[in-house]
Parts: structure tokens; C-alpha cells; sequence
């Protein structure tokens, strides 16, 4: 079928109802409507158009990292969205930063790809929308809303409405607890699956006197052996040769005034878990040549109970302040699972996610409120957003670039929720400088630590001193300021987080810092790789005293301005400016 509204025309491969709900100049919203006359399995549903490029430089999409190219209509970027994966968002961008044309989705919930590339013939963007693009359960109609905005507004302007819009829809909490914006250390590349108390215990020692407030054991605290994979995830049961007394090693790690969380891998029932025969009949797959794990089927009110029943035990008997649960976004429906069951009290997958994480978050926080959740980039959408408060960039190991991309995305996505970098790691021989860029790519999300801080070198170890002694004190400013990220096509040239009286800056790819107002405090971090800023003090009315950082701390300059006009600062890689207005 064919539909015109306004200046589009669109195709379909079903009879479905579109309708123009609103527009205005450069934007409409279009109503999409289909009625199936009986419950079905829907198919996949096609809806193409398309739109003017509209000078278009670059594109963005929540997972989409350092890759920002134009593709072409044979080879479309792709974004897929569902309750537990990603959000249906993607922006063409021009260089001026200002959006040429982007599309999204009010609905969140549903299996939904957007697709997009330029077309050779003629340059403009070719669009195809598939709805229902993996399996879901039976229904009888649904409804969405699709928005097409060509308004040439900063990029940024864009994403904040899609999340209002979603944030509306599915009420999202503003509540998130404070401690999930403190310091955490994680234990996964710097122990992997080899922790012991007896080797966290004086670890965490050095972790809390530099301010770290939480620790989070990550896999292997349950397994015997330091074998990678799933195969025994399921019992969740204490490894007799690691933490063998939970509850005493959770005691001694609250004495350090620390928090503790462990990692749970949620939909995992490993091929020798001792309770694989219990679910026999309750999982989403077949385990396949490679595989290690089943992936239970939350439809079943049986399997919800027992994983929630595994973490408020956890909880009750650790004295657990919170919970990584993993691999959220393995949950999907297969050619096994596709079709309903008695048993089941749902045939929605997508809502029994829902349900399952509404259930865990419910009981835990009746335990302790404010109970720290954490979820994995992947399944941070808006729904999820509603049940997990710390929210960490996907995993990265030692690339900064990626770090700093991926916990810029989730910043963008999300409105006052807790952007954590993945964990973060470094090379023993690597400088001082080398290894601070690692911090200074996720200065806007709370840093994950996962080295051996009693095996750093003193330079490494001055070096995480000083970065995180002013991360704490730019805490505030850094994830609850107002932020802006330059240039996305440039992986984030220049990030800048401000208040009322601060301002920080991160300058990436470009020397220049251009002030547009005075601040008590202006602090510029050069994350350039070579020695030396530029300042832009045209705007600026105040004169300024300043100190120059080395990355370990050490002052190396010192003076007075009154930035009239553009100077150079002496800022050593990896170094800091900080600029304090003079009374």
C-alpha cells in the first residue's frame, strides 16, 4: 500500500492506517494504526520513505560509537529497539552540529529496526522502518506514533525530546540515589574470575582512601574454577576457594565504609547448573554447538520467583547494598519459545522483562531503599531506566575513545540517571599521561577503577590521585550540570559540563576553548595529546588567577590573566588548567 501526507509518501508491505497527528514547520508527527481483525503472530511490517538529506554531514544512534558515516541505502545503519535493547532513534547531523533530519518512535517496548542511508541516485536519505522486527506473542492491533524532524536545531535539542517523549510515556524516576554517583572500584579486569577475600580485602583498603565508596564483585565470586563462560551460572551459590563467607567479607568491606555489589548473569542456566533439569521446559533457546547456557523464559511466573528469590536471599543474607545484573538483553524469543503456554501468565516477552524487573526492584528496595542496580549499555533505554540506576557504557577494555563515545551517548539518552564508564584499565608500562587519558575520556561519567592499585607504580598511583580527588570535587558541576558535546562526527571533540559558578571542560580533538560567560571556576582538562591550550577570553569581564597541573598533580605554572582576547596556556598532556575568578 501507498500513503502521501504533506511532502512524504510512504510504502508498506500490510494495510496498516497512517495519519498526520501534528506538524509544524520542518516536523510532523504521523499516527500509525494497525488492526489484524483477530489475535496473530505479526509478521514484520516495512514502512519506507523518504527525506531530503538536507546537508547532511554526519549520524548518530545510541549504540553507534566511533563509526559516524554516511552509509549508503545498500549498506542502511541500522538501529534496533525493544524494551531491553536500545532506543528507536537515529539523527543525521550537519557539521554545524545542527540536525538535518531524524526519526524516532514513541513506542519503546516493541521489536522495532529503523534503517537509513543515502541514496546515490538523487542523495536523498532512504528510510525503512520494520515493526515487529523480531518475534513477539499474539495481538489483536497496536499503535504507535512516528516522528520526522527536520528542524536545523543543535543535534542534542533532538535527543532530549525523544527522551521527554519517552520519559512521559513510560515514567521514567527522577529518584536515583546518591550513592550511585559515587567512586566504585570493579573487580572484573583487574581480577577477572580470580577474587579472593584475601586479596580484595587489601585492595579495597587502598580503594577507599582514594575515595572509591563501592565495590562491585564481578564474575566468578560463584564458580569453583577461573574458566571463562556460563556453563555453571544458575545455582548462584558462594565458591568455597573465593569468598567462602560472604556475609563476613560484605561486614569488613561496610568497615572501610564501602558498598558492596555482586554480579548476577540474569538469564543464564548453565548447561552443569545443578537446577538445569528444574526449567527444563522454561527456556527461550536450544543450547548450540558453542553455547554454554539456557536462557530462561521470564513468561513463566516460576522462573521470575526463583530469580527474585535468588537475589533478596543474596541481599538478606550478604548484607548486599546492590546488584550488576547482566545480560538483560540475551532475553528473546526463538524458534523454541515462539509459541504460549498454560503456565505462562504473560505471552508478551517484552512486558515479562518488565515484570520480572519490576518485581526484583520492588522487593530489594523494601530491603533497602535505594538499592543500587546496575545495567550494561545495551539495555539502558527508557524502560529500563525505570529499574536500574546506574547505567554503564558497554564494555571496552583499554579504548578511551570508545569510553568516552559510548558514556556521552547514555548521557545524551538519559536525563538524571547515573552514567557510569565501563572499567577501566591500563597498561603497567604505559606513561603517566597515557594511562590519565583513560580518566579523562569519562571525566562525565562516574569512573569505574578496575587496576591493582596496590601494584601501581607511584606515578600511576599519583596520577589516579589527583583525577579522582578532582573528579569528587567537579562531581556536582560533571554529572549534574548542564551538558554539551561538540562535534559527534569527531567522537566528541569538546565536552563541557556547567553551572551557575562552574564550568569543565574536556578538550579532545580541539585546542580551543572559547568562554562564553564568566564563572567563579573555569577548568579546562587537555585530553589532546600534545602539550598546550588555547583560551578565548573575549567573553569574559573577570580577571583570573590560574594554576597549570601536571597529570600527577604537580603544579607547574602559575599567574594572573584578564583574557581579553585569545592566549595559549602551557598545559602538559594529559594536564589540567584551572581558572578561579578574582574577587
Amino acid at each position: 500500500m501507498e500513503t502521501k501526507i504533506l511532502n512524504y509518501t510512504f510504502k508498506c508491505n500490510s494495510d496498516i492506517d497512517l495519519t498526520c497527528a501534528s506538524q509544524s514547520d520542518d516536523y510532523i508527527k504521523i499516527k500509525i494504526d494497525i488492526n489484524f481483525g483477530k489475535k496473530v503472530k505479526p509478521e514484520p511490517i516495512e514502512i519506507s520513505w523518504f527525506t531530503p538529506a538536507n546537508g547532511a554531514f554526519t549520524c548518530w544512534s545510541p549504540l553507534v560509537f566511533q563509526d559516524r558515516k554516511l552509509r549508503p541505502n545498500w549498506g542502511k545503519l541500522e538501529t534496533e529497539s525493544r524494551s531491553g535493547h536500545g532506543m528507536p532513534i537515529q539523527c543525521y547531523i550537519g557539521s554545524d552540529d545542527n540536525n538535518r533530519a531524524s526519526v524516532y518512535l514513541s513506542d519503546v517496548r516493541t521489536p522495532i529496526t529503523i534503517r537509513s542511508g543515502i541514496l546515490e541516485e538523487n542523495g536523498k536519505i532512504e528510510w525503512k522502518l520494520v515493526l515487529f522486527s523480531q518475534l513477539i506473542g499474539e495481538i489483536s492491533e497496536y499503535s504507535t506514533e512516528l516522528v520526522i524532524d527536520a528542524r536545523q536545531l543543535p543535534y542534542n535539542n533532538i535527543i532530549s525530546e525523544a527522551v521527554k517523549c519517552w520519559s512521559d510515556k513510560e515514567g521514567a524516576s527522577d529518584d536515583k540515589p546518591e550513592a550511585a554517583f559515587d567512586l566504585l572500584y570493579s573487580t572484573w579486569y583487574s581480577y577477572h574470575q580470580r577474587v579472593t577475600d584475601a586479596a580484595l580485602i587489601p585492595e579495597l583498603e587502598a580503594a577507599a582512601k582514594l575515595g572509591m565508596k563501592t565495590v562491585i564483585i564481578d564474575d566468578g565470586w560463584q564458580l569453583e574454577t577461573s574458566a571463562r563462560g556460563y556453563a555453571y551460572c544458575g545455582d548462584w551459590k558462594a565458591a568455597k576457594n573465593k569468598i567462602p563467607d560472604l556475609k563476613s567479607f560484605s561486614d569488613k568491606v561496610h568497615s572501610l565504609g564501602m558498598k558492596v555489589m555482586l554480579w548476577f548473569a540474569v538469564p543464564f542456566v548453565g548447561e552443569f547448573a545443578e537446577v538445569r533439569e528444574r526449567f527444563k521446559d522454561m527456556y527461550l533457546n536450544d543450547l548450540r554447538e558453542g553455547q554454554m547456557a539456557y536462557v530462561l523464559d521470564p513468561r513463566y511466573p516460576e522462573t521470575r520467583k526463583y530469580l527474585c528469590d535468588i537475589y533478596e536471599n543474596a541481599v538478606r543474607e550478604w548484607d548486599l547494598d546492590g546488584l550488576k545484573l547482566d545480560f538483560i538483553d540475551r532475553f528473546r524469543l526463538t524458534d523454541v519459545s515462539k509459541t504460549s503456554h498454560p503456565d505462562m501468565d504473560t505471552e508478551s516477552l517484552q512486558d515479562a522483562i518488565c515484570t520480572l524487573l519490576c518485581e526484583v526492584n520492588e522487593r530489594l528496595n523494601a530491603i533497602k531503599p535505594g538499592f543500587l542496580i546496575e545495567f550494561r549499555q545495551g539495555y539502558v533505554g527508557p524502560i529500563m531506566q525505570k529499574y536500574g540506576n546506574m547505567l554503564r557504557a558497554e564494555d571496552c577494555p583499554q579504548d578511551s575513545v570508545k569510553n568516552r563515545v559510548a558514556v556521552i551517548n547514555l548521557r545524551l539518552t538519559t536525563e538524571k540517571a547515573a552514567v557510569h564508564s565501563d572499567m577501566l584499565m591500563w597498561e603497567q608500562y604505559d606513561t603517566p599521561e597515557d594511562a590519565a587519558e583513560q580518566i579523562i575520556n569519562v571525566m562525565f561519567s562516574v569512573p569505574q577503577i578496575s587496576v591493582k592499585i596496590n601494584e601501581l607504580s607511584k606515578n600511576h598511583y599519583d596520577m589516579l590521585e589527583f583525577y579522582l580527588k578532582l573528579w569528587q570535587s567537579k562531581r556536582d558541576t560533571l554529572m549534574h550540570g548542564e551538558l554539551y558535546a561538540k562535534a559527534p562526527s569527531a567522537n566528541y571533540s569538546i565536552v563541557t559540563a556547567k553551572d551557575d559558578d562552574n564550568l569543565v571542560s574536556v578538550l579532545y580533538s580541539e585546542k580551543l576553548f572559547i568562554a562564553d560567560k564568566d564563572y567563579e571556576c573555569i577548568t579546562l582538562i587537555n585530553g589532546t595529546g600534545v602539550l598546550g591550550l588555547y583560551v578565548d577570553g573575549n567573553n569574559l569581564n573577570s580577571s583570573y588567577s590560574y594554576d597549570i597541573y601536571d597529570c600527577m598533580g604537580n603544579v607547574v605554572q602559575s599567574g594572573e590573566t584578564g583574557l581579553v582576547s585569545i592566549r595559549y596556556f602551557d598545559v602538559p598532556k594529559s594536564g589540567v588548567l584551572i581558572m578561579n575568578a578574582k574577587k
